[in-house]
């Protein structure tokens, strides 16, 4: 097994090292995703008492504003030259101020009155969304194509980094209440445990930064002529796997939101107590973790495409069983191991997948758009996500949840049910319809041997 060696070849074979780095980078980048998407909402009902629907409302606007940035952040990567890679760089120039921004959001002033704080609220959201989240986000994703052009290694590269993405799911949801208890209750001991939590996603970062090197570089050509921005949108456009792959992204991310975000409400509220909450994420994530490590032993006998279906079909098996069994919390956190395995199988693939859709753009245009392609991607995730939050917190403003209820209503009920159960299942059905059409696989032999003809060619 190759632990350490470096092969500095463009369609390199990477080391364990090398991968165990990259999945360290979205391990640290999701800690902070994590906390604001699990832990943000509920700590601004629950324990600062502001109002869920004017949270949420800000999250879904300041998603528009991040789809700008996200854009300029892939203009920007695909105009990067650095020794230190196109998006690498970026990287370590973000992961500083993203990490003070994640731990902003859980610093409200308190003594101001209600409009200082929601203003506040705006500003840091963004901040950590918005501007220095979609510099790491952006960038991490981006040096997927930008490491190897090894369609084998892209594919486990995308699993090792939905390692690092299930790793710090499962960290903050099941540790995230045990760290801030050891501090007391209040608002100090969430400073201390986010702070804590926080620097644990920047030293992930920073060992991702140190441990990889991108192979990939742009023609001189391209350094010279760097596309329009309008050409690259329309490009984009024209590359059909990119916009299934991108679909499918956006109905993960809206239902993780969903899911996410309801969890805690939906043990507290439906379940009774919020302690089954480190249950139901176990009986998930190790399961989930457990598959998407495995992911490759089905990518090699049955492509990407096919291990992204068939996860999506166990997804939605599981999900339709939870309507079925109601409120019983040992059945749940059982389901919870289906869960777990479909999204594991499903989730792996979405990297490497967008990755093959950068050489499929390139044969069908001519040029390689990388940064843009994945700059995109992750502004329609954001978009998905934030959308899956905000509509958590629309629907229980509207059911009446009361947050000291021993108890909660029908109407309370119903909407975290939807939340945590209905909309993930109707998504998961959806994406197996998108992505039925999907048969990249099935050419992508081809399609790398003819960019590498093309490519000689033009160095003749």
């Amino acid at each position: 097994m190759n632990w350490n060696k470096r092969d500095y070849s463009e369609d390199a074979s990477l080391s364990v090292l090398e991968r165990l780095s990259y999945a360290m980078g979205n391990c640290g980048n999701c800690i902070g995703l994590t906390v604001i998407a699990y832990f943000m909402l509920f700590y601004y009902t629950d324990v600062l008492g502001l109002s869920a629907a004017a949270i949420a409302t800000i999250m879904l606007i300041s998603r528009v504003f991040d789809g700008v940035t996200d854009l300029g952040m892939g203009y920007i990567i695909d105009r990067t030259h650095s020794p230190k890679g196109k998006a690498r760089v970026w990287v370590l120039r973000g992961c500083i101020p993203y990490t003070l921004a994640v731990i902003s959001i859980f610093y409200v002033p308190m003594g101001a009155g209600d409009t200082i704080k929601y203003i506040y609220i705006f500003v840091v959201y963004n901040l950590a969304n918005a501007i220095f989240g979609t510099v790491v986000n952006t960038s991490y994703n981006s040096m997927n194509s930008l490491l190897t052009k090894n369609s084998y290694e892209t594919g486990v590269l995308g699993i090792f980094g939905m390692v690092g993405a299930t790793v710090a799911g499962t960290f903050v949801s099941s540790y995230t209440l045990k760290i801030i208890g050891l501090f007391g209750e209040g608002e100090k001991a969430w400073h201390i445990g986010i702070v804590i939590i926080a620097g644990i996603g920047l030293l992930l970062l920073l060992l991702c930064y140190l441990g990889t090197r991108e192979r990939v570089v742009d023609t001189e050509e391209e350094k010279e002529k760097p596309m329009p921005l309008g050409l690259v949108v329309k490009n984009l456009i024209k590359n059909k796997y990119w916009l299934m792959v991108g679909g499918s992204y956006i109905l993960i991310m809206f239902f993780g939101g969903t899911y996410g975000a309801s969890l805690v409400y939906y043990c507290k509220g439906v379940l009774g107590d919020t302690a089954y909450q480190t249950a139901i994420t176990n009986a998930t994530t190790i399961p989930q973790l457990i598959a998407t490590i495995s992911a490759f032993i089905f990518v090699k006998k049955f492509g990407k495409g096919n291990t992204f279906r068939i996860g999506t079909v166990i997804l939605i098996i599981s999900l339709a069983l939870r309507t079925v069994v109601g409120a019983n919390p040992q059945i749940q956190i059982i389901l919870g191991v289906g869960y777990g395995i479909g999204l594991g199988m499903a989730q792996s693939e979405i990297l490497g997948l967008l990755a093959d859709t950068v050489e499929y753009g390139l044969w069908k245009t001519g040029v390689r758009i990388v940064g843009s392609a994945f700059a995109v991607m992750s502004f329609a995730a954001k978009i998905g996500n934030g959308l899956g939050s905000s509509v958590v917190g629309w629907l229980i403003e509207w059911s009446g949840y009361d947050p000291n209820a021993a108890v909660q209503g029908g109407q309370a009920v119903f909407a975290i049910n939807a939340c945590f159960i209905y909309l993930p299942l109707i998504s998961a059905v959806l994406m197996l319809v998108i992505m039925y059409f999907y048969r990249l696989d099935k050419e992508f032999a081809q399609i790398l041997a003819d960019n590498k003809a093309r490519s000689e060619v033009k160095a003749e």
